[in-house]
């Protein structure tokens, strides 16, 4: 067979604009990119900035990241793509709710104890993570019994986080890469995630 690496397309990114926002767009960097910079800001940069949004990068190390001398314009950009993916909604019940009960429960109502002291940025980061987690094992779940129903030959080896690798046959191979790019839906989430699939 053929083994074939099939990931989430920029997971952590789309949960917090699909959950926060609405709908995001098939390329959320492009889109961050066109409605902040008027897509004038090098695709890198504006995808440094949105990981770095989810994990509470500083403006300090988000400038040293990607080079920028200047920290008042690194500041600039990750500012808004925090409030173009309205993270401090998130973040203000996050603290709220850790606050008040000592925990925080991600998108699906799993419990995480991330600390009374914890700040905001590592609150969104255990949420968005642990999110991430159950969209993935949700998500292979159904690809995989997607697949089945399509009649296409495979086998998966190993799951890694947003990523899964599996043994397909040659002559399916086109028939997964296209249902792959198409997407799926996760239960309580009304958008989809397309996936890439590649040889490896």
């Amino acid at each position: 067979g053929q083994i074939l690496n099939v990931d989430f397309v920029s997971l952590e990114p789309r949960i917090l604009y699909g959950i926060n926002v609405s709908t995001p767009p098939v390329d959320i960097y492009e889109a961050v990119s066109n409605n902040l910079f008027n897509g004038e800001i090098d695709r890198k940069i504006i995808k440094a900035a949105t990981i770095g949004s989810v994990y509470g990068l500083s403006n300090r190390r988000f400038a040293t990241t990607i080079g920028e001398d200047d920290i008042v314009k690194a500041a600039e950009i990750l500012r808004g793509v925090r409030e173009f993916v309205s993270l401090v909604k998130l973040s203000s019940r996050l603290v709220s709710e850790n606050k008040n009960t000592g925990a925080i429960s991600n998108f699906f109502g799993r419990p995480l104890f991330p600390g009374e002291k914890s700040t905001s940025n590592i609150l969104i980061s255990h949420y968005i993570q642990s999110t991430g987690v159950d969209v993935s094992l949700i998500g292979f779940s159904k690809l995989l019994k997607r697949f089945k129903s399509e009649g296409i030959v495979c086998c998966p080896i190993f799951l890694i986080h947003d990523a899964i690798l599996i043994d397909a046959h040659p002559d399916h191979i086109s028939k997964i890469k296209k249902i792959s790019k198409e997407g799926i839906i996760v239960d309580g989430m009304n958008f989809k995630f397309p996936l890439d699939c590649t040889k490896l």
